[in-house]
């Protein structure tokens, strides 16, 4: 008689390795469950860096500005100007193209648009016979541009690749920076409280994360626009 004992192969051995597809079911069951918590909050928090990124650039141009007036100031000293010559938003034409405060500011801080006619190698530009190079302030030639498509000339942009507009005191005229989506109503700039601008030097505005600048006239909309100036 054999008295031999085979052993029958357990469940574990008969396995052949890999995954079943109840477990494979439970792990994409599982995979989206995460996603769907995890992926808000990065995306929450990209808005949040690109937003401070914003304002760092709004703070940046604010400076810039500052910068220019007082140079401004010191060349221009002999006409004894009243007012701070901070950089023009008034609609003008250069060259042949019309330029508006988005333009302008860029022209201004940085001498782009200048370069080739005044001899200045980069950024910053030369007065009419003059030999010494003014700009570009406060690093605003690191700030990101784009190319306006209505007259291909370069406008700063935020962290979300929106235009910054700009206007120049010490009124407010909505026509400085006209086809942006930004609302006619000039009140934006006003504190409720007096009815007058927050500030009267100049205005540098973003329209912030949703894309949309702010319009006081149009109840309901959300006010993220990103400025250099606090309501």
């Amino acid at each position: 008689m054999n008295n031999k004992r085979y052993n029958l192969p357990t469940q574990a051995a008969r396995r052949t390795g890999g995954f079943t597809l109840i477990e494979m079911l439970m792990i994409i069951g599982i995979i989206l469950i995460l996603s769907s918590i995890l992926v808000p909050s990065l995306i929450a928090a990209r808005r949040v860096a690109k937003t401070a990124q914003t304002r760092a650039t709004i703070h940046l141009l604010d400076g810039a500005c500052q910068m220019y007036m007082h140079e401004m100031a010191d060349i221009l000293s002999a006409a004894a100007p009243t007012s701070p010559l901070y950089p023009p938003s008034k609609p003008g034409t250069m060259n042949g193209v019309t330029m508006q405060g988005r333009h302008l500011l860029v022209e201004c801080l940085t001498g782009y648009l200048n370069k080739a006619g005044d001899g200045a190698e980069g950024p910053g530009f030369r007065l009419t016979g003059g030999k010494k190079l003014y700009g570009p302030y406060n690093g605003a030639e690191n700030v990101a541009t784009v190319v306006d498509s209505t007259n291909n000339l370069p406008v700063f942009v935020d962290s979300f690749g929106q235009p910054i507009l700009y206007y120049c005191g010490p009124t407010f005229d909505t026509g400085h920076n006209t086809g942006t989506g930004f609302p006619t109503d000039a009140t934006y700039v006003n504190n409720p409280a007096t009815n007058k601008p927050y500030i009267n030097t100049f205005w540098i505005i973003s329209p912030g994360p949703d894309g949309e600048f702010w319009d006081p006239a149009v109840s309901g909309m959300t006010n993220d626009d990103i400025t250099n100036f606090n309501r």
